[in-house]
């Protein structure tokens, strides 16, 4: 059985990160749950400076290519890449595997987090394992 712990900014069922029998039947009832403030504020924000960086990177590395004409860095990430491919929607990403593959974003600051670790081990009664890499 895979475990999606997601967090999100829904009205949807919010569960706390210590309800693990809430968070069991959410699984099972949804196929997943909605965990608010599982994360620590400062590994939230080390990960979105990760993820900045590497979309500042692609947005870079697609003016350069001529694929965009400019990079919004006055918006927020956000609505930073929408904006950028506006006018050449043809252009963006289908998927942002190879811009973030290599950022420590998500693998390192976030699916490797204490908290969560400990979410998954009260689930599953195991102690989580991370790959090496990702993708």
């Amino acid at each position: 059985n895979n475990v999606c712990v997601c967090m999100a900014a829904d009205d949807g069922e919010v569960l706390d990160p210590l309800d693990t029998d809430g968070i069991s039947q959410a699984l099972q009832r949804h196929g997943f749950c909605v965990i608010r403030q599982l994360f620590p504020t400062a590994t939230v924000e080390r990960a979105r400076a990760h993820l900045e960086a590497a979309v500042e990177r692609h947005l870079s590395s697609a003016v350069a290519a001529g694929a965009i004409d400019r990079m919004p860095a006055e918006l927020p990430l956000e609505e930073r890449i929408a904006a950028a491919y506006a006018h050449a929607p043809e252009n963006a990403p289908t998927s942002w595997v190879s811009a973030i593959r290599t950022a420590p974003a998500f693998h390192h600051h976030l699916f490797r987090d204490a908290a969560l670790c400990s979410v998954v081990k009260r689930l599953t009664g195991r102690e989580p394992c991370v790959a090496a890499r990702y993708n």
